[in-house]
């Protein structure tokens, strides 16, 4: 399947799924008055593609958390029109520039500046990373467990504990390929260079869902990791890939972090009932069409209530 196919099949998906949720336009306003979760706050990455998508996921995980603060970083694509619904729905968001959070001592693109957004608000808050593509569905006690303790947490993949770097280097070298000049794979062969900063360990987890406890961290520790890494794999580290692979290190350094269990928060790659937040990611985004139906699910509720 060639890469332009692809890339059509996936805007005629993206493209059914917001005429297939469009009556999430008519749910009424976020109740941002009641069972506030204070010093919590949600901060997601927003492009013009994902705006229904990003209606579901705010709206389910408020639902069972409501944060204090809501924030999106409008990556330049969203329109007024845009803003104007999510100012309607969500009365006291705060939208935020991402070209405002630019900085050349780390790589620049899109996920970076979300990362150096979510920093601005660290100081105060404890921050969740919320992406556009995830649907919150039940007892989110984990993530209002980490919250409380001011724990930090991390979506996981197909790992349940941290390594150390020496386990972890180990582990890229061994499955090293010399086609594969993906950021995260070289820069975890090179992990042996964070030494330079005393960190010890790293974690294979997906920032796509991820808590900050507050004050963990600062830009400089993101310049930090960063100068670790352009000493090593050079100007690949400000490839798309590398922020992934900054989080994981980040959060795998912080006291009591916290990955979350496989069986209740996963990819729809491993689709079942009992997992509370399901990440439609990737390839597997629409597969069967169940993001679909779980999001019309969800809709569906919402407009029923009065």
């Amino acid at each position: 399947m060639s890469d332009s196919f692809k890339h059509y099949k996936s805007k005629l998906l993206h493209k059914y799924f917001d005429w297939d949720v469009k009556d999430a336009l008519k749910i009424k306003p976020l109740d941002r008055q009641s069972n506030i979760k204070s010093g919590l706050c949600v901060l997601s990455m927003l492009c013009k593609r994902d705006f229904y998508q990003y209606i579901v996921s705010i709206y389910s995980f408020t639902q069972l958390l409501n944060p204090e603060k809501i924030v999106v970083v409008n990556d330049g694509s969203l329109t007024q029109e845009h803003l104007d619904i999510l100012l309607t729905m969500i009365p006291d968001l705060t939208v935020l520039n991402g070209t405002d959070y630019i900085d050349e001592r780390v790589p620049t693109y899109t996920s970076w500046r979300r990362m150096l957004a979510l920093e601005s608000y660290i100081e105060s808050y404890y921050v969740v990373q919320l992406d556009a593509d995830l649907i919150s569905r039940y007892d989110l006690s984990e993530i209002e467990q980490a919250y409380s303790e001011n724990r930090s947490f991390i979506l996981g993949t197909e790992i349940k504990e941290r390594w150390t770097i020496e386990d972890a280097q180990e582990r890229a070298r061994a499955r090293k390929n010399p086609n594969n000049k993906h950021v995260q794979q070289l820069a975890e062969e090179n992990l042996e260079s964070l030494k330079a900063i005393n960190y010890k360990y790293y974690v294979r987890g997906c920032a796509g869902f991820a808590g900050y406890a507050k004050g963990s961290f600062s830009i400089d520790t993101l310049i930090d990791i960063s100068n670790c890494m352009f000493g090593s794999i050079g100007d690949t580290w400000r490839n798309w890939g590398s922020e992934q692979t900054a989080a994981n290190i980040l959060i795998a350094n912080q006291p009591s972090s916290i990955i979350l269990p496989l069986e209740l928060y996963g990819s729809v790659a491993r689709y079942d009932e009992k997992l509370k937040l399901i990440h439609f990611l990737g390839t597997w985004r629409f597969d069967g069409f169940l993001y679909n139906k779980i999001a019309k699910e969800f809709i569906g509720k919402q407009l029923t209530i009065t």
